[in-house]
């Protein structure tokens, strides 16, 4: 399966799964959806610009300590923005998923629980979001890597907050 038809797959899962989710879940997946359709646009604009033989554009970001010390890690690491769109990562997080490092940022986290597990997922999420005394949760859910098996993975989120305390993101 093509990298584009992997995120059509998702897109028509993440249109089922708003189509079942009551008001709260819904402005949630469909922040998720509108990301997945950006990154098929984006995939979909590379592919046609390889294809036509335009010069392609690499863009190598420099590494911090922290980035490195990420990096190295054996213990997956994904960061998320408010909405659960993973921002950064390390290359265990990648060969867990079974997906590109590379690719992994700007694809929802959501994409990667087997879809029964999805509509709870979201709901846990949404409250490690909202709620003020949830500062970190310990979930067990199964993950569904691309192209394998799905796998019992436990995932550890902590919000990522402002000085205002304004969610900014869940690691």
């Amino acid at each position: 399966m093509t990298l584009l038809e992997q995120l059509n797959t998702w897109q028509e899962e993440i249109q089922e799964l708003k189509d079942q989710c009551s008001d709260p879940l819904h402005g949630l997946v469909r922040g998720i959806e509108e990301e997945i359709v950006s990154c098929a646009t984006a995939v979909s604009s590379a592919r046609d610009m390889a294809a036509g033989g335009a010069p392609g554009l690499q863009i190598v970001p420099r590494a911090g300590q922290s980035e490195r010390r990420i990096d190295l890690s054996v213990r997956g690491y994904l960061e998320t923005n408010a909405c659960g769109v993973i921002r950064r990562t390390n290359n265990a997080s990648a060969l867990l998923l079974n997906f590109p490092r590379h690719l992994l940022v700007g694809q929802p986290l959501l994409v990667f629980i087997q879809k029964e597990e999805r509509k709870a997922f979201l709901t846990a999420f949404l409250e490690l979001r909202h709620e003020p005394t949830a500062k970190r949760r310990e979930y067990l859910v199964m993950i569904h890597p691309v192209s394998m098996e799905p796998q019992l993975a436990m995932l550890i989120a902590e919000r990522v907050e402002d000085p205002d305390h304004n969610v900014l993101g869940i690691t």
